[in-house]
């Protein structure tokens, strides 16, 4: 009987060893686990996000190429628009020898517009080489009107069309952004020295239609602005 005894009490200590070490073990297991939720309660800390992968860059083949279309630089407007301004630049240069002004369209603001003496050149940079300009006119310097640099090309008159759907029909945060990007460039080339003209459709209406315009009056001021830049009058902002 006292064998018996001993053997049962034995038996009941190794039972409760073994569950012992089950408790630890699960413990352990515990405390590893528990960091890992305390990362997704707290998952907008960036030392416990996984760093996204970059995007792969599309490269041009036979077949994606084809899902690229051409489509009209201009539209109708401002393509009498375009008409009157190369009308107006022809003008201009009747008074040179060589031609001394030329007209570009659809240009990036990264074309002729560049960042000095920053310490955040490049963020400085982002923030107008993404702006376009409808038309602009640059004027031809030769070397002895500007002998520090040479011949260069620069910018003089930036005219921007709004036209009837210049903003967005009930989409309030793409106009946000559309106002904002037309305020950022009246400052900008109001900084430098560029003639800046805005026309605006409800400025010059034609027979009160929203779809023309009167560009007889828009040929007029046009060409006074030519006039007041070849008498090398500072330059300002037009509407």
């Amino acid at each position: 009987m006292e064998i018996l005894v001993v053997f049962v009490v034995i038996i009941f200590y190794f039972v409760i060893k073994n569950k012992s070490k089950k408790s630890d073990k699960t413990k352990e297991t515990d405390k590893i686990q528990e960091p890992r939720k305390e990362w997704k309660k707290y998952a907008h800390y960036e030392r416990y996000q996984e760093t996204p992968k970059p995007k792969e860059k599309i490269v041009l083949d036979s077949h994606n190429v084809k899902q690229i279309k051409t489509k009209s630089l201009l539209n109708e407007q401002e393509y009498y628009i375009l008409c009157i301004l190369q009308q107006a630049v022809a003008k201009a240069n009747e008074n040179y020898k060589e031609q001394k002004f030329y007209l570009s369209s659809q240009v990036s603001c990264g074309a002729f517009l560049s960042t000095v003496d920053s310490n955040d050149e490049d963020e400085l940079w982002k923030s107008y080489s993404s702006l376009y300009v409808d038309f602009l006119i640059f004027e031809r310097k030769t070397k002895e009107e500007n002998p520090q640099k040479g011949k260069n090309n620069i910018p003089i008159m930036v005219l921007e069309f709004h036209g009837y759907n210049h903003f967005a029909k009930d989409d309030d945060v793409k106009n946000v952004s559309i106002k904002r990007n037309d305020a950022n460039k009246r400052i900008l080339f109001k900084a430098q020295g560029i003639n800046f003209f805005e026309i605006k459709y409800e400025n010059y209406p034609y027979r009160a239609s929203n779809s023309l315009l009167d560009f007889a009056a828009i040929r007029k001021k046009v060409d006074m602005i030519m006039e007041h830049m070849i008498a090398g009058k500072q330059a300002q902002n037009w509407e």
